[in-house]
């Protein structure tokens, strides 16, 4: 199996998944597009289950990167915070209507069978995203910014106020301006009874 040629078909399988959504992205369109064959696209996977499953895979990678990036270490851990919550939103917004397929993944819309993949996904991203507020939290208390006795608790709470944005962008698209606005006026709110 050709690594170059795996990428090819699952960047194809990509391009096709953002326009077209994952139940009407067909193999014979990956090979069309990829300019293979079906026969080759079933010896590098099994059938589209594994193709929709590396296509997540690389989401969730790509999302977790994107709130990383998020963290400028020279800012104050307030700034830091603001600019992860705040951001994540825009991050968010950015996929779901750039990329049907990723709206489809993280909706869990597909089918029941995706579901509990789905759901580990999600669950991997969140993870992720309460260990880097944590993380900030952490050295907030270290350099006497923030008053919190129990940070890991805190930042679970703490990200656990901002769930429901998410699933407002998903909804209310043409709202994302005032969801940014209910946002920041939570996190005015929240950072004010953490800090000292």
């Amino acid at each position: 199996m050709s690594e170059d040629r795996k990428t090819e078909i699952l960047q194809a399988f990509m391009k096709l998944v953002s326009r077209f959504g994952l139940e009407k992205t067909t193999i014979q369109d990956i090979a069309k597009d990829a300019g293979v064959s079906v026969g080759v696209i079933y010896k590098d996977y099994a059938n589209k289950d594994e193709l929709i499953d590396a296509y997540a895979n690389l989401v969730v990678e790509k999302i977790i990167d994107d709130y990383r990036d998020l963290i400028d270490e020279n800012k104050s851990p307030e700034e830091q915070l603001y600019d992860l919550i705040i951001g994540s939103v825009k991050i968010i917004h950015h996929y779901l209507l750039d990329d049907l397929g990723i709206q489809q993944i993280l909706a869990d819309d597909i089918s029941l069978k995706y579901v509990r993949k789905n759901y580990s996904r999600k669950a991997e991203i969140k993870k992720c995203f309460v260990s880097l507020v944590n993380d900030i939290m952490q050295d907030g208390v270290e350099q006497g910014v923030f008053q919190i006795k129990d940070v890991p608790l805190t930042a679970e709470l703490f990200l656990d106020a901002f769930q429901g944005y998410y699933m407002s962008i998903l909804f209310e698209e043409n709202y994302v301006d005032q969801l940014l606005e209910k946002r920041e006026a939570m996190f005015r709110f929240l950072i004010k009874n953490l800090k000292r």
